[in-house]
């Protein structure tokens, strides 16, 4: 989701405390809460848009659905939201299945508001955690994909460089020791710390390597104009091929 509040399903059948469930976690803060009163209702609005917590009774007015139902149907969703589910009936078989379907956490009737609220507040937790996670993982991707990148302009660099040192007869050996010492830098596997450090690095040297070229340029430039080369030879290497090429 976009935005950074943390979406909240609640379904209930009784009005009385669907209304006190829907205002004690909205005044948790940080979240925006759905309240419905059918399995239909419920349905609809999970396959509508992403739910980050679905809090749901477990007995519904609804022969066909009851909490286990529905939090198997939420665990069929792109998005999975964390289940919590409500009951008066806590039999060990109920909470086994609940369990092994995927069940966030249980709240057995009656239940006192703060009770709800901890268990509410340890969920949203959990949410801003995977959160933090999946972002974290993005920018690790997104700064992989990043040095993969330069790397190939670097070895595009360099070997404009070699063209353009050969086109004067200077051996491979001589080129700046700093270009050579790209070959095969290995970037993989470093901390995530690390692998900055050593994007900032990269794009300096790619700085460094450009200017290089400009002053290699430069240098053919000059010669043409004196009259030293002439159209074809300057073509030539202007577009990096040795005279030999």
């Amino acid at each position: 989701m976009a935005d950074n509040l943390i979406h909240i399903l609640v379904l209930d059948d009784d009005p009385a405390l669907l209304a006190v469930l829907e205002i004690t976690l909205s005044r948790l803060g940080g979240n925006e809460v759905t309240a419905v009163s059918t399995a239909d209702a419920a349905l609809t609005a999970l396959h509508r848009q992403p739910f980050d917590l679905f809090v749901t009774d477990y007995s519904l007015d609804d022969t066909r659905y009851n909490g286990l139902d529905m939090l198997r149907e939420s665990q069929t969703l792109p998005s999975k939201p964390l289940v919590i589910i409500i009951t008066a009936f806590a039999t060990l078989e109920i909470t086994l299945e609940a369990i092994k379907l995927g069940s966030y956490d249980f709240l057995t009737k009656p239940f006192q508001v703060e009770e709800l609220q901890l268990v509410v507040r340890n969920a949203m937790e959990q949410i801003r955690l995977d959160r933090s996670n999946r972002e974290l993982r993005l920018q690790v991707t997104t700064l992989a994909d990043a040095i993969d990148q330069l790397a190939v302009r670097q070895t595009e660099l360099i070997e404009r460089l070699r063209q353009l040192a050969e086109s004067f007869g200077a051996p491979r050996e001589e080129l700046p020791q700093m270009a050579q010492s790209l070959n095969g830098a290995a970037v993989f596997g470093l901390q995530r710390r690390q692998a900055r450090e050593k994007l900032s690095g990269y794009a300096r040297v790619a700085e460094t390597l450009l200017d290089e070229v400009r002053k290699q340029q430069s240098q053919i430039r000059l010669l043409y104009e004196c009259g030293c080369l002439g159209e074809d030879d300057y073509r030539r290497l202007m577009a990096g091929k040795t005279a030999r090429s």
